[in-house]
């Protein structure tokens, strides 16, 4: 059995040096501050999740018009056909969803406004403290109300994936029977 051991002391005493030091500076530190970073990083990861949506969307959007484009091309003819009929009906689909992805309609938000925190110290007076409480407790509501929001873009992403496949099997369907 090897042991550890660091200027006469055991590698578990170390480590429980350390751990009472990083406690005991947790302790000492700041109100708020966990809190805080915490309600930071879930707003990034908001913030990352709607960019990350929003660029499969304009993705999706540019293959349906690609598809559209090429296989409908392709395929011209004098008459419509069912098969057509749905590529198009599945196309406006794409379009519609990833619209209302790409479109920043909703109040979404992931950052607060600088003249809160001033009124907050110059009216009121608040502290250190009673600012970083209050910033991620605003950081963590506006958390709430935007989770819905990222949901539903989520969701009218999978839609759009789904009309996109839905368009290109109607216009290989009509491109094979052609």
């Amino acid at each position: 059995m090897v042991r550890h051991f660091l200027m006469g002391r055991s590698w578990r005493s170390v480590q429980l040096s350390e751990a009472r030091a990083t406690i005991h500076s947790v302790t000492n530190a700041p109100k708020y501050v966990l809190a805080l970073e915490e309600a930071r990083r879930g707003s990034e990861a908001q913030r990352a999740s709607l960019g990350a949506v929003r660029g499969q969307a304009g993705t999706t959007l540019s293959t349906a018009g690609l598809c559209a484009t090429f296989l409908g091309g392709i395929r011209a003819h004098d008459h419509v056909t069912t098969p057509i009929v749905v590529a198009v009906v599945a196309f406006v689909g794409v379009v519609l969803l990833t619209g209302w992805i790409l479109l920043p309609i909703d109040k979404f938000r992931t950052t607060q406004d600088a003249s809160v925190i001033v009124r907050w110290t110059d009216e009121h007076g608040a502290s250190d403290d009673t600012q970083r409480q209050q910033l991620a407790l605003a950081m963590t509501k506006q958390y709430g109300e935007n989770a819905p929001r990222i949901a539903h873009r989520q969701r009218a992403y999978v839609a759009a994936m789904i009309f996109l496949a839905v368009e290109l099997a109607a216009l290989v369907i009509d491109l094979w029977r052609g």
